[in-house]
């Protein structure tokens, strides 16, 4: 808005007149939200208990909560209830869940509370509430299946199965939950525990079978780009290594195209310091040419910058493959124990694990 002094006193002085009449707090309000100083007038409507939907009006429109909630700090007031019940809804709408559950907590808000550790994950709190809110067998149940779905979409298979089955009762669910995340060991201990030997027969072994199977159908696929990989990085750390022996003696050329060979920074801190030399050699003429040979610079260690950087995303590339190899191998192993346990393969096991071990670690590995 302009100020007064810049308006005809035509426009300015009936505003004056209106502020002469307010009280001195409102009055100093009105002046801090015409010249749009929120956090001042937030301080001076609250000296007005009669303003207060203005005040939270104020609040909400310029998301001034934690200051709110300082000046209103007794917490057992009407105005600090309504000022936290509505940051609780301004930071669910954030989808900043577990501090919105937080807050709701804190104003005795507990269903919203409750609702909002759910939507953060957080199972364990979600419970604790549910209990607190004195939620019946059939309302947890409903609960657990709700939340054991999140926990599943999250890949929390174990939080999955421990909500289905301490909250929902359900061994089964819980056991195929355990299975869906390859935790096998765990679906047998529950089997045996709550005695459903006849979950073994349907669910466990059909699963457990169909699971090594493509396991072993990703073995080879997987097998061919560890050592493409590999072999790649071997090439470039030798040549890296080559190059580098150049610069030392001073026999590498500056103006080489072959910049895309260097994989990561020192290359980088190598090249730059040679390029840097080329370029003191221009010094005699830099009147002429300084703006072509920045140019000609910029250009130069850019290029040797963006091909470093493409052999850095080569080799997080292999290393990502290396770790779904060291993954595949120990889901390979505990599946090869159970299938023996099991006996769809007697006699062999040693031999299937010294296979898949040569295969998932090809030779020239780094």
């Amino acid at each position: 808005p302009h100020t007064p002094i810049l308006q005809d006193p035509k426009e300015y002085l009936p505003f004056l007149n209106q502020l002469r009449r307010l009280p001195g707090s409102y009055q100093k309000y009105k002046i801090d939200i015409h010249l749009g100083r929120h956090h001042k007038a937030l301080h001076h409507i609250s000296q007005c208990p009669e303003k207060f939907d203005e005040c939270l009006a104020l609040i909400k429109e310029h998301s001034l909560y934690p200051r709110a909630l300082e000046i209103f700090h007794d917490r057992s007031s009407s105005e600090h209830q309504a000022i936290a019940r509505c940051y609780g809804d301004y930071l669910s709408d954030e989808k900043d869940y577990k501090s919105a559950a937080i807050v709701f907590y804190r104003c005795g808000c507990v269903a919203e509370s409750m609702e909002n550790f759910e939507k953060a994950g957080d199972w364990q709190m979600t419970f604790a509430l549910s209990a607190q809110l004195g939620h019946d067998r059939g309302q947890r149940s409903q609960l657990a299946r709700k939340m054991a779905a999140s926990l599943k979409s999250q890949r929390n298979y174990s939080a999955a199965a421990t909500v289905l089955l301490q909250y929902a009762e359900d061994v089964e669910e819980a056991m195929v939950t355990l299975l869906e995340g390859g935790l096998w060991d765990e679906a047998l201990r529950i089997v045996h525990l709550h005695g459903r030997r006849d979950l073994i027969e349907t669910h466990f072994r059909p699963q457990l079978l169909e699971s090594h199977q493509n396991h072993m159908s990703l073995l080879p696929s997987l097998s061919t780009d560890l050592t493409r990989h590999s072999t790649r990085l071997q090439l470039v750390r030798e040549l890296k290594r080559k190059k580098q022996e150049a610069i030392l003696e001073g026999t590498y050329a500056a103006d080489e195209k072959d910049a895309d060979l260097f994989s990561d920074t020192s290359s980088m801190t190598g090249r730059s310091a040679t390029t840097s030399l080329a370029s003191s050699r221009m010094t005699g003429c830099v009147n002429k040419t300084k703006s072509h040979f920045l140019h000609k610079w910029l250009y130069h260690n850019c290029l040797i910058l963006k091909h470093t950087l493409l052999h850095q995303k080569k080799i997080l590339r292999l290393t990502g493959s290396a770790q779904e190899f060291r993954v595949l191998k120990i889901q390979l192993s505990t599946g090869l124990r159970l299938l023996s346990q099991f006996f769809f393969c007697s006699g062999n096991r040693g031999r299937i694990e010294e296979s898949v071990s040569q295969e998932v670690e090809p030779e020239g590995r780094e």
